[in-house]
Order: C-alpha cells, then structure tokens, then sequence
C-alpha cells in the first residue's frame, strides 16, 4: 500500500547482565523488564517503605526497577524540594536491593477532577479554558510559560537524586481534565494558533469553524497543534532532567489513540522531544482502562488500543511498556490471575517490558499486595522466554485499520460537537477475536483488513482503493458507505438496504467454505445493525449465504465472496455483519472468509471449534515463530488443533506458565502443518514455539 500504518520493528539488542540479587543471572535488555509502579507514600512513610522492601526481597524477580512518584496535584516547589529528599534517601534503599531506582512526573496538565488533587498551592499560572469557556481549575494553559517554569524546577528538584528514569504520565493530554473535556481555547493558545493559520480565531469562531462539514485540514491542523503544545512540555522537562541528570532514560505514559485523537495523530512529537533531550532512545508506556477485571474480555480490547500505539511509535523509543493498572488497587478490583494474564496478552502485542501500578493506594495491607508479587515472581520466566524468542517478529494477520488523517472526515449533520475527535473500533471485534480469527487493531504484516463502518470516512478515496485491491472484510453497511462514496464498483457488487423490521434470516449456503455447516440457518437478533442485500456485478462471485422468508422462499444474497476487478478479494456480510455470539456456521464463515481474503496466507487457522484469541507473530522473512492462545472463555479446552503454515518445522512445543515444556509433532497436510494441542484452562495462556529443523 502506498500509505503508512507507521509499523515499526524494534531492534533489541540483547546482553546477558548479572543483578545485584542474589542468584538472578538472566538474560535481560537494556532498560528494565518489570517495573513496580509507586505512590508518594513510600517513601514518606518509613513503615511503609520498609513493608514494601521486605516484600520486594521476598519476590526477587518480580521487580527490576519502581518508579517513585513525585507529589500529587501541584504543591509548591517547597514541598517538592522536601520529598525529592525523601525520595532521595528511599531510593537509596531500594537500590541496595539491586532493584533500579525511576521517577514518575504525577501531574503536568493534572488528572484534573480526581478529588485528591488537593494541593494547589503551585498553581499560580493562566489555567486551561475550554471549547464552552469553562476554565480548568488547577490544570495549567499548556503554553503557559508559567506553568513551564514550574514544570523545569520541579524536574530538576526531583532528578537531584539521580533516577535511573524519569516517566511523565499520561495527563500529558489536550482532552478529558475535570469539567474541561476539551481544551486549550485561552488566549494565548487561541493567538498562536491563529498567526500559524494566516486567519484571526476567537474561542466562538474556531469551535463553530472546526466543525464545519469540511473542515478537515482545519481539524487536523488544530490536533497537530495541539501536538505540538504537549511536545513543548515533554522538551521542558526532558530538558531539565539532563541538566541534572544526564545518564537517565526518559519516558512518556500514554494512551490510546482511538478515544484521544483530539491529541493528534500519534504521541511522536513528545517522545522525540524526549530523544533529543537525552540523546538516547525514548521509553513509552502503553496504557488505557481496564482497572478491573470483572469484564475480562476488556482485557482485549485494551490490548487493541495497545496495538494501535505500537504500530504508531516512533522509531526513536526502544522500551515498549505495557501498563497493568489495578486502580484504585483495591483486593475487590483486579485479581492475581487477571493480573498476569493481561500482561503475557501485552507482551504479545508487541511490548517488551512491563510496569504494574498494582500497589500504590495502600488500601490493603502489604500482606496482601505480596499475592500480586508473588504471582509475578512466578510468571516472570513464562515473560522473559516468550518476549525473548519474539525479538524482531510481527504479528501476522487481518489489519483493522485507522486512518492517521481520520479527524479530517467529513462530518454528518447529525453529529454532536467534537464527535470527531475520537473513534471506536475495537468493541465490536473484540468477540471476534475470541472467535480465533486473526484480527488485529494494527498488524505487521498485513494479509488484509477488516474495514468497519465507522473509519470509512476518514480513508480518501486513494487510500480504500489501496484496501480494496489488498483484500477486505465488510460488514453491509461498511461495504453501503463505500458505495455511497461512488466506488461500490470496486467491489465488484452494489447494496441494497432492507427496511426495518428485517423479515428475513440467512440460510447458510452449501458452497464449499461452509463445509458441514452448508444448509444451516442463521437467524440475527440484532435490532440496531443495518441488513442489506447484496448483488455481484461480477461473475467471480461466490455465495456463502442467502436471505430466506419466513416461507423458505429465496430472497437475495446474504454472505458473499468476491474476486474484483483489481485483483483484490472483498467478502461482505450483508446480514446483521459481525454478531457478538454467532452460531458454529457464522463462525467457521467468517473465519474461512477471512483465509480467502489473505489468499490462503494466514500464519494460522483454528480448526477447532472453541473461543480462543489466537496471536500469531513472524519473522522478517515471513516464517511463523511462535503462535500465542489465549482461552476467553470460562470452559477448559483440550485438545485444539489449528492449521500453521510458512514453517518448515516438523515440531513445536507448547509453552505454559510454571510448566514444563511440551514436545508436539507436526503432521503435513498439503504442505501445512496440523498442530495439536493438549490443553488450554480456562481464562489461561500458552503460546507454540516452532523448533527449527
């Protein structure tokens, strides 16, 4: 394609290092594997520091560095001064532990609206205003110079002590401070924005001018400026640390892009800023939500936002964190298991190290968040084998694409004021991917995409054009919307919308890509999806399934497959598209749909019939390394058989936390391997290793 997904393969090179801890000799990165996250309690109170150090010597490799945590809200430089010398003496502590000692910024624009941001008595600056006037109260203009000075003192105090690393966290944001949702429409922001425009905005004239219908570049221009704003605040503070602290790596928490487009695209310009300032590689953490797991399938989609931001990382950042947050870290919020659970998922996204914010209310007593140390003491060699054998690999499969230009669609008249500055995409495919389809907020190597309804728009026409010859998956209305753009042609079929209430259901054809479920009926309960007959302009077409009356009557093309003039594979689901719990036919249709698509490529088919995520990840070449499982659901499963393909190796093993390796032969079948594995427990990972021959 000739637009970019920004995907990036990380280069780690790797050194056996010895720690300071006795009997840990590992194979290790340069920058820390698993960070234990902290809160200014620890080191101003002295029983609770020594609570958290006899815990950490208990669970010597559960920890290779914590992060202290500077004064939360924004006291003054006084009080910073007095806890950077607590900090101080803390951390020289934990470093006898052999554990490395880092910095979390708390607050720069302020986590604004949580109830304990008490300390104010260093906000004395022009605060933030929103698009409605409203002014954000402590949270500072970020362009404030003020607020600037502030933020470098601050900077400086706390890297006195020399940190291994210093993090700003993920309030370094333009949206979503307290009664301000977006910002920053003060005067300053409002002038400077204006001369680099050429045009004269005020507060009223740029909200109304941003959402008109086709203002795009106007939009997208504004969140680059924004961009820019909380780059200057990253160059500030990395600046700072440097000047006191030059050996110290520099990070950035962030979040998804998705729900935070208003920040700009990517969060690049902040960790470049971060680069240049230190003169070595940057560091970004990669968070966003599930603070529990009582839903655990949110797990995944907080691993899709996670894939979202790895595939747009700058080449600058080496350390790819993920974040594994049980706020408010409470016993009731996420257990042990979920814990380590999400973060093998993390690590098979594309992350490379791990930070926990797991501890840090003390809520419970120490005896208890020594089960969350405990756990990941004793995962950590599942983590350290399986991120070590992925070093330089991709994930491989069905792309679900985000335009990198998508606040510059053109808006529909019935859209809410600043609708445009965020988008779903990973809800609805979450089920899916439990399904074992290969699908992948940003995949490496791409074999197609999975195009929804909701980022059309912000594709040109070129850019689908580009999808379209590569191979697609549509939903009807996906599929409507390319049309309504003038390029149904290209898929090969024009759609029809079926008025509600839909007096129809999918017989499931007898093609044979159904295989045993040809003949089936499919009967869709969704009340809020469009339905639409499709009808092939093509003679490469096959149909998967038809629409039938409640008489049997045949009614129209439900399911189809198409070979278009472009020499790309479209396959529309014009029925209800992706159910959040289909029938075994639906399934297996859109799982062999999705083969199709990629030509018979993918890296992996699951055979069996079983929910079960499945994360393949390959080799420059192409050559399938290691496919990773996870069991979504409450069932243990056992035996699962899945179809791998581009590997030349006739074994695998199969790899489970705190067990031993399990040896298993491959069988050919038409120069594909079927592999077979014993078992999988519910809520529980593994991943196959291919052995080279």
């Amino acid at each position: 394609m000739f637009f970019v997904f920004w995907n990036i393969t990380y280069n780690i090179k790797l050194k056996t290092i010895v720690l300071l801890k006795k009997g840990k000799n590992l194979v290790a990165s340069d920058f820390p594997f698993l960070i234990i996250r902290l809160w200014p309690e620890h080191h101003q109170d002295e029983t609770k520091l020594e609570e958290l150090i006899e815990a950490l010597q208990s669970y010597k490799l559960a920890c290779d560095e914590v992060w202290f945590c500077t004064e939360i809200g924004f006291p003054s430089l006084g009080d910073h001064e007095k806890s950077a010398k607590l900090m101080a003496s803390a951390a020289q502590k934990i470093q006898k532990l052999g554990i490395l000692t880092g910095l979390q910024i708390a607050n720069t624009l302020g986590h604004g609206g949580l109830s304990f941001l008490m300390d104010t008595a260093g906000a004395n600056w022009p605060m933030m205003v929103g698009h409605d006037g409203q002014t954000g109260e402590p949270n500072p203009c970020p362009r404030s110079k003020v607020a600037l000075e502030y933020l470098n003192q601050l900077a400086q105090v706390y890297s006195v002590w020399q940190p291994s690393s210093v993090w700003i966290d993920d309030d370094l944001r333009m949206s979503r401070h307290g009664n301000v949702t977006y910002c920053c429409f003060c005067d300053l922001c409002l002038e400077e924005f204006s001369i680099e425009q050429g045009k004269k905005y005020n507060r009223v004239t740029l909200v109304e001018a941003l959402h008109q219908k086709k203002a795009g570049d106007l939009r997208l221009a504004w969140t680059k400026f924004n961009a820019q704003s909380l780059a200057s605040i990253a160059s500030v503070i990395g600046k700072a640390v440097h000047k006191v602290a030059p050996k110290c790596r520099l990070g950035l928490q962030q979040i998804g892009h998705e729900p935070f487009l208003y920040s700009g695209p990517d969060w690049n310009p902040m960790l470049e800023k971060l680069a240049i300032e230190s003169k070595q590689p940057s560091s970004a953490r990669l968070g966003h939500g599930f603070y529990h797991d009582q839903k655990p399938r949110q797990m995944i989609q907080k691993a899709n936002l996670i894939a979202r931001q790895i595939s747009r990382l700058t080449s600058c950042a080496n350390q790819v964190c993920v974040e594994v947050d049980n706020y408010h870290h409470n016993a009731f919020g996420k257990t042990e298991h979920g814990m380590v659970v999400e973060s093998a998922l993390g690590l098979a996204m594309g992350c490379n190290s791990l930070s926990y914010a797991i501890l840090c209310s003390n809520h419970e007593p120490m005896s208890w968040y020594k089960t969350y140390l405990s756990k990941i003491n004793q995962w950590r060699p599942f983590f350290q084998a399986y991120t070590n054998l992925n070093i330089n690999t991709k994930i491989c499969g069905i792309e679900m694409p985000l335009s990198m230009n998508h606040v510059a669609r053109e808006l529909q008249d019935s859209e809410a004021l600043f609708a445009w500055s965020e988008v779903n995409v990973v809800d609805k495919t979450t089920e899916m991917q439990c399904l074992g389809l290969p699908i992948f907020a940003s995949s490496g190597i791409s074999q197609g995409a999975l195009l929804q309804a909701n980022v059309i728009a912000g594709f040109s026409d070129e850019e689908l054009v580009e999808l379209i010859k590569a191979g697609v998956m549509l939903d009807g209305l996906a599929a409507f919307y390319i049309q309504e753009r003038g390029l149904g042609k290209l898929l090969g079929a024009t759609l029809k919308e079926v008025p509600l209430p839909v007096p129809y259901q999918e017989r499931i054809s007898n093609d044979p890509i159904n295989g045993v479920f040809g003949g089936k009926l499919w009967r869709g309960y969704s009340n809020s999806s469009r339905v639409f007959l499709i009808e092939p302009t093509t003679s490469k077409f096959q149909v998967l399934g038809n629409y039938v009356d409640r008489f049997e009557k045949h009614c129209g093309y439900a399911t189809v497959l198409i070979e278009n003039d472009l020499g790309g594979r479209v396959a529309i689901f014009g029925f209800y598209g992706w159910e959040d719990a289909p029938s075994g036919g639906k399934r297996h249709q859109m799982l062999l749909a999705a083969d199709w698509v990629a030509k018979k490529q993918l890296s992996v088919v699951m055979k069996s019939q079983v929910q079960v995520m499945i994360v393949p990840r390959t080799n420059q070449k192409g050559e399938l390394i290691s496919v990773f499982l996870l069991n979504a659901s409450i069932q243990d499963y056992g035996p699962i058989e899945l179809l791998l393909r581009k590997t030349k190796s006739n074994a695998a093993h199969w790899v489970q936390p705190n067990m031993s390796k399990h040896k298993i032969n491959l069988c050919d079948s038409n120069l594909e391997k079927i592999c077979i594995i014993p078992n999988l427990e519910s809520w529980s990972v593994g991943y196959i290793e291919l052995i080279n021959s």
